[in-house]
């Protein structure tokens, strides 16, 4: 995906099959970028992922039913006085600007309620102390990002598993910068 398949239709940006407000990036561009510099992750980077991940939408989610690393359901409910059931079914989303998994939220060091992570802040905070944490595993670009994606880098005949989302983040990259 890149600035060529995305169409401006009155006052929202269509990409694939999301829809972004135009003003909604105008209004969270800044917290991106300074949320990024504070983690010492390159800003068109974090920018590029919100992008091709939510189309800036806070509110996005998406089930992911065969998601199996959580991280001690049990233990997350109780403290949030919540069920079982509802950690773990949160746990298995990936959630607001980022698209962060819930349980990969837990592994980074979200304690608080998972639906927390439909605020901005809150959202690329976790998810930029899950990118530092790749960063310091990965030392390549491209290996960070697919690992973002698709949890760990995963390579066949020389490409990546999610090849399509390493080079749709790249190309956001350089037509950000």
């Amino acid at each position: 995906m890149s600035f060529e398949d995305v169409q401006f239709s009155g006052s929202h940006l269509r990409k694939g099959g999301g829809i972004m407000q135009v003003g909604q990036r105008d209004k969270l561009l800044t917290l991106v970028r300074d949320t990024a510099k504070k983690f010492e992750i390159e800003p068109e980077m974090l920018d590029a992922i919100v992008t091709k991940e939510s189309t800036y939408d806070p509110y996005a989610m998406q089930y992911e039913p065969d998601f199996i690393w959580l991280s001690t359901p049990s233990k997350f409910a109780a403290a949030n006085k919540t069920s079982v059931e509802f950690e773990t079914e949160l746990q298995k989303t990936s959630l607001g600007l980022c698209q962060i998994m819930g349980g990969t939220a837990r592994d980074a060091g979200h304690k608080g309620h998972l639906v927390r992570l439909f605020e901005p802040k809150a959202n690329l905070t976790i998810s930029c102390q899950h990118i530092r944490r790749l960063q310091k595993r990965y030392s390549k670009l491209e290996d960070i990002i697919s690992a973002y994606n698709a949890g760990s880098v995963r390579m066949k005949d020389n490409q990546y598993s999610n090849q399509d989302y390493v080079d749709s983040v790249l190309d956001w990259m350089r037509k950000l910068r």
